[in-house]
């Protein structure tokens, strides 16, 4: 008797079946095999990749232990981005605003400019403007790094509750076109806020020029904060944890001094602005448009 070669205890195992359990093991390997090219297990190098990648995610989610305007300046307009829906398109609002008042041997201001890029997005934008010069002016010395003045464009450091008809240059403040402030009046007390807007309106701006403010409000009914509130929280739940979010809400506590969209527009009337128009909305996020008239 003669030893088979090469045999295993698979093949011998199959050698001893009958005809119908053959075919019933063959259909079972072929479906087994099938399933295995669509769906092939991960490699440990695939495996690696995907817990590189997982890690990287969460470091995302977590890079910003306590938040601060000065921790977050080098990433401010994609911080604001996450924060805001529909901050890119208010944004893009307000160039196109900004078409409708900048006028030539004018100035132009962007009030809480952070990192400057409105501001070099308006003077980009109004190339039918000569001689006008553009200004974007912030209190935080951490923005300064993203600033770079070119020709008629320039960046300043100032606390604009100081606002006077002159800058730390001598520059005249007077003859403004435009001015837009974004989310910054916010964090301003109410009453240096009346003042700021009582000087923009009677000393720097034209006649004829505008006033855009962007603020988060409260809403008129608390059923209607509620609902805002947790809707926001949704929205930004996408882009920060839980951790990152409550850090923000106590810091912001003392620094934010909200008010109602009526409180804005009265204040605003206060002073002498007649002609307000709401033109942007996003949950108790508003901008507005004030016109300086005769």
């Amino acid at each position: 008797m003669t030893k088979k070669k090469g045999g295993t205890l698979m093949s011998d195992a199959f050698s001893s079946m009958n005809s119908e359990d053959k075919e019933k093991e063959r259909a079972e390997y072929k479906l087994f095999m099938e399933n295995t090219e669509l769906n092939p297990p991960p490699s440990a190098g695939q495996r690696q990749i995907e817990s590189i990648k997982k890690e990287i995610d969460e470091k995302k989610k977590l890079k910003f232990k306590k938040f601060s305007f000065s921790n977050i300046s080098d990433d401010f307009d994609e911080h604001i981005h996450k924060s805001i829906r529909g901050y890119d398109q208010l944004r893009d609002d307000i160039v196109s605003l900004s078409k409708y008042f900048v006028v030539s041997e004018s100035n132009v201001y962007d009030l809480g400019c952070s990192q400057g890029t409105m501001i070099k997005r308006i003077r980009d934008t109004n190339k039918q403007a000569i001689d006008t010069n553009y200004y974007g002016i912030d209190i935080n010395p951490s923005f300064s790094s993203h600033w770079k003045n070119q020709d008629n464009l320039f960046y300043i450091e100032e606390d604009i509750r100081g606002w006077k008809n002159k800058d730390s240059t001598n520059q005249s403040r007077t003859n403004s076109s435009f001015m837009s402030s974004m989310f910054t009046m916010q964090f301003i007390e109410e009453n240096d806020r009346l003042k700021l807007l009582d000087e923009l309106y009677n000393k720097s701006l034209r006649i004829g020029g505008a006033l855009v403010l962007c603020e988060k409000v409260f809403s008129p009914d608390a059923k209607f904060q509620n609902m805002m509130d947790f809707m926001y929280m949704d929205y930004k739940s996408q882009y920060f944890s839980e951790k990152q979010l409550l850090e923000k809400e106590q810091e912001l506590r003392h620094l934010a001094k909200l008010q109602t969209e009526e409180d804005i527009i009265n204040n605003l009337k206060e002073v002498g602005f007649k002609n307000i128009q709401i033109f942007w909305r996003n949950f108790n996020f508003i901008g507005l448009v004030a016109i300086k008239k005769n």
